[in-house]
């Protein structure tokens, strides 16, 4: 009972029909999207910077970190 539709890549098509109890929201959305320009892979003074595969800083060391994968310097890193 949907229509159909074609939703280009990063946009979102949402139905929420009558029956559902919500009241109706139009939401419209544009621009450009936006993300991470660049990533500091080293601290001011030269340090390096490590991150998780999430993402995450964890240090300018790998030292006492799990065995596994980190990023340093923009490439991976097993440990």
């Amino acid at each position: 009972d949907y229509p159909t539709a074609t939703v280009p890549a990063y946009h979102a098509y949402v139905v929420c029909p009558k029956t559902s109890g919500a009241k109706q929201l139009s939401i419209i959305i544009d621009g450009e999207t936006t993300g991470l320009r660049a990533i500091e892979t080293t601290d001011q003074d030269g340090t390096m910077r490590y991150y998780d595969l999430q993402g995450r800083y964890i240090g300018t060391t790998l030292q006492g970190q799990p065995k596994g994968i980190y990023i340093g310097n923009g490439k991976k890193i097993v440990h």
